[in-house]
């Protein structure tokens, strides 16, 4: 809704206390006060959602089990190893095929790494030993 200057009739702001263009002082303008403190209400309760009933052999508060996750890895991780190899056998630069044997002996590294993390998983999730 626009407002007039009272002084020079043209258009300022809703809540302006004085006119921006002839600085006339505007008796009718009302500024809204913020309530006190004490009157302010509390954020409301957040009611829990339960989720979707649990797939068999899942928890429910996980989207993949642990295994799972280290299979999708393992998958990755061979489709890398199977990448360097294709690379090493058909490329004729020698960088090209340090890098491929580098990439190689690096996912391997991965996977040492994966079966013993996968290893202490199987321990602690089926015999809890730590």
């Amino acid at each position: 809704m626009a407002k007039f200057c009272t002084c020079c009739g043209r258009i300022i702001p809703d809540l302006a206390m004085q006119c921006p263009q002839c600085g006339g002082m505007q008796p009718d303008t009302v500024i809204p006060q913020a309530p006190p403190v004490g009157t302010l209400t509390p954020f409301p309760e957040i009611q829990r959602v339960d989720p979707l009933p649990p797939v068999y052999g899942q928890q429910v508060n996980e989207v993949m089990t642990p295994f799972q996750w280290f299979g999708w890895v393992l998958v990755l991780v061979l489709l890398g190893i199977f990448g360097s190899f294709i690379m090493y056998n058909h490329v004729r630069d020698q960088s090209a095929k340090n890098l491929a044997k580098l990439l190689i002996v690096l996912h391997c590294i991965a996977i040492i790494f994966g079966m013993v993390g996968l290893f202490m998983l199987f321990l602690w999730k089926f015999l809890s030993i730590f």
